[in-house]
């Protein structure tokens, strides 16, 4: 009976083996230089990726600019074992000893945004900044008529998206000659900063007709601190990001706090895709470009709109997620209760089985021994 049981239970840990087996899991690693609404974003967009292929984890890291810690998180990456790293570097010669380590570990490596000075990478997607700059320096000139006194806010100093977009907007208003750059000055991309650059910049000048930062956020403060300051001239505002957030460029649009913004797409979903495609071992880009546009009163309804929609889309796809995923652990929950039954069932079986092949024998001993009983009672 012991034996029968025994084999019970070694059907069912066969029966559950089978049944839980997983596919190979890749693990993406992201090291971001750091995080804020427009990486929040990114790092938003990579990890719905898990909605379309479930066999993938996305272990993001970031910094807050600074290149040694980004170095060691990179190190930290390689050490737990990524399949492919995702870089979005600060500077472009940071970070070269921990990416040629990756690539010497076999370890594919794509950069986004911007490169560093290293050969040692697989592909590279992204916008490019310097098209960015030169966008917003045309839509400029357009709209100031050639003629005006402009004031950059610039993002953080010797970081490769500052340099390009700048150098991208300075090539654009170079056909306009009376265009005067009365300021450019750094402000890190951060509210704060920009705020104390254009309060001293107002408490000099005030014959201010644009302002160019170098994102929303600074344009934003720019707006703010103008204000702030009374002055009733007519200044414009442009930025860059376009994000669909409270406070974010498309909304400021909307509202007419900026007059424009440049769309920089995050595309968190591309950035998996081409992580996949190389780690599955298809044909790939080595350089993706990202498509950017100038976003104005005049679209940025039909933009808003969009955006909306992809959120809705996205929060439905999320939610669907989340029920499968219910589904799932219900079922698995179920199929086990199911095993135990039928290996409960079957246990009855077999054992009624034996019991009944037993009474059969003693029926036939007893019979045996009935028969033995009644020649040794004729004797």
């Amino acid at each position: 009976m012991k034996h029968y049981f025994y084999i019970c239970i070694l059907l069912v840990v066969l029966i559950c083996s089978c049944t839980e087996h997983e596919e190979h899991k890749y693990v993406i690693g992201v090291s971001l230089s750091s995080m804020d609404n427009w990486k929040n974003q990114l790092s938003l967009e990579m990890k719905e990726f898990k909605y379309f292929d479930p066999n993938i984890d996305v272990n993001i890291v970031s910094d807050e600019d600074y290149s040694q810690k980004q170095s060691d998180q990179i190190n930290m990456l390689i050490d737990e074992g990524i399949d492919v790293l995702v870089v979005a570097p600060n500077y472009k010669d940071s970070l070269v000893e921990a990416i040629n380590r990756a690539y010497e570990n076999h370890i594919p490596v794509i950069f986004y945004g911007h490169k560093v000075d290293s050969c040692h990478y697989t592909a590279y997607i992204g916008a490019d900044n310097y098209d960015i700059g030169y966008s917003i320096g045309q839509y400029m000139c357009a709209q100031l008529r050639g003629r005006g006194n402009v004031v950059e806010l610039k993002g953080l100093k010797d970081y490769m998206p500052t340099i390009e977009r700048h150098q991208g907007f300075m090539d654009a208003i170079a056909k306009c000659p009376g265009i005067r750059i009365i300021a450019s000055e750094y402000a890190d991309y951060k509210a704060e900063p920009a705020t104390k650059v254009m309060d001293s910049i107002l408490n000099k000048r005030t014959d201010i007709d644009y302002v160019f930062g170098h994102n929303d956020i600074m344009a934003h403060a720019a707006y703010k601190c103008v204000k702030k300051h009374g002055i009733k001239r007519s200044i414009l505002y442009s930025g860059v990001d376009a994000l669909n957030i409270p406070g974010g460029g498309l909304e400021l649009v909307r509202d007419g706090k900026i007059s424009a913004t440049c769309a920089y797409p995050t595309r968190g979903d591309k950035v998996i895709e081409l992580a996949l495609k190389i780690l599955h071992g298809e044909k790939y880009a080595k350089v993706n470009k990202l498509k950017t546009t100038v976003i104005t009163p005049t679209n940025v309804g039909i933009m808003i709109q969009f955006a909306q929609e992809l959120e809705r889309q996205e929060n439905n796809l999320e939610l669907l997620y989340h029920q499968i995923d219910e589904y799932i652990k219900e079922y698995k929950q179920h199929r086990m209760i199911n095993i135990i039954v039928f290996v409960f069932v079957l246990f009855i079986i077999i054992r009624t089985i034996i019991l009944y092949i037993a009474n059969r024998k003693k029926g036939k001993k007893i019979k045996e021994l009935q028969d033995r009983i009644i020649r040794l009672t004729r004797r």
